[in-house]
Formats: structure tokens, C-alpha cells, sequence
């Protein structure tokens, strides 16, 4: 697993030295989900895990310790460009948004940060969640964590009474 060969663009979500790879569970998005970012983790905001951590810029993975996790999950704007045969094409996707997923995670474990988009009927021009240039139909239907090897969805949206104050 590459999250745990090449550890040192990751990001510790727990305190004190790192612990052995085998013994921490591993967090980041899959492609589809790149405009999506992780901005706390069990109440605590990530700059400040970053801070703790002496962490700056951006990271790989999350390493997170073993067992139950709140992490709150909010939308942003992912754009790039690819070749299409003779010319460049370029996308943006915006997705609106926040989401607070719980789970539980296993030592040694790899989990992705996932969306599930679906297509609206064209008769309808109302704003829609993802992707927001003109002629665009699509919309998120759902946010969750799965499992990276077996791709179980792993997570449960998390109401809010249930938050830890």
C-alpha cells in the first residue's frame, strides 16, 4: 500500500511519535472526490492538527489510531485539463456542502473519502450541486468513507445531537 511505503508526505492525526505503519489506519480521497476536503477530525479543526503535527502545505494521507472517528467533510472547486485527440478540453467541478461521516477504523487499513453523483432530468434549470458550468445536470447523491480493498462503504452520516461538544 503506498500509503504506508512512502510516509513522509503524510499527515499524523494523533499526538506524540509516529506509530508503525501496521498499527494506524490510513485517510484520503479517491479521484472522483478531489474537490472534497477533510476540515476536522473528532471535533478537532485540521489546522490545528497540522499545527501539533508541525505539519504545513499539503498532504497524502491521514494516519489516524485505531477505533471510532468523527471527520467533518466540506465541499470546494476541483478543475484540470486533458487531451482530447487534437486539442486541449478542460472541467471544473464545484461541489456545494458539508458532511459529517463517522467510522471505525482498523490497524493497517486504508479508507477513501468517496461521492456518488447523479445525473438530474434535463427539464429542470435549477441550481445544481456539482459542476457548475452551463448545460451541467448533475448533482451529489451521496458522501461516505469506504473500506480501500474491500470498497465497503464503512461510514454513517453523523447527526448533529450527536456530536461531541
Amino acid at each position: 500500500m503506498m500509503a504506508t511505503m512512502f510516509r513522509h508526505n503524510n499527515m499524523r492525526a494523533y499526538e506524540g511519535p509516529y506509530m508503525p505503519k501496521n498499527e494506524v489506519g490510513y485517510l484520503c480521497n479517491t479521484q472522483e472526490a478531489r474537490a472534497l476536503s477533510v476540515v476536522e477530525i473528532d471535533s478537532r479543526a485540521i489546522k490545528e492538527i497540522k499545527k501539533t503535527a508541525g505539519r504545513t502545505g499539503e498532504y497524502d494521507f491521514i494516519e489516524l489510531l485505531p477505533g471510532e472517528h468523527i471527520i467533518k467533510v466540506v465541499g470546494g472547486t476541483d478543475s484540470g485539463r486533458f487531451m482530447v485527440f487534437t486539442g486541449m478540453s478542460s472541467w471544473k467541478l464545484t461541489v456545494e456542502g458539508e458532511w459529517l461521516l463517522k467510522f471505525t477504523v482498523e490497524p493497517g487499513h486504508l479508507y477513501l473519502i468517496d461521492l456518488e453523483i447523479r445525473e438530474k432530468e434535463k427539464k429542470y434549470k435549477e441550481k445544481v450541486d456539482v459542476d457548475k458550468h452551463e448545460g451541467s445536470y448533475y448533482s451529489i447523491s451521496s458522501v461516505f468513507v469506504r473500506e480501500g480493498k474491500t470498497k465497503k462503504i464503512v461510514s454513517e452520516l453523523v447527526e448533529k445531537k450527536e456530536l461531541k461538544e
